[in-house]
């Protein structure tokens, strides 16, 4: 994992280093910014890994309703063989 997080963090700074250098054909204002393409990758890693985080977290399903102890199981129930004093 460290392995991974180093390789993608150098990419993105070779990235943000390599925009000064490179020659790119303005089309709105933000994109003249030095640096802008770098950002923006870094940018869209951070959502990237964010959404990674989250949608787990959202997708996870939730817990099962506990049934209250005096009810009777359902018919279709499986017996685990433990008996309430265990």
């Amino acid at each position: 994992m460290k392995k991974l997080t180093l390789g993608a963090a150098t990419v993105l700074l070779l990235t943000f280093i390599l925009d000064f250098f490179v020659h790119q054909h303005v089309k709105f204002g933000p994109e003249d910014m030095p640096g802008f393409y770098g950002l923006l990758a870094f940018a869209g890693s951070g959502i990237t890994v964010l959404a990674a985080v989250v949608l787990p977290w959202l997708l996870r399903s939730r817990p099962a309703v506990q049934q209250e102890p005096d009810q009777k199981q359902p018919e279709n129930a499986v017996d685990t063989g433990e008996t309430a004093s265990d």
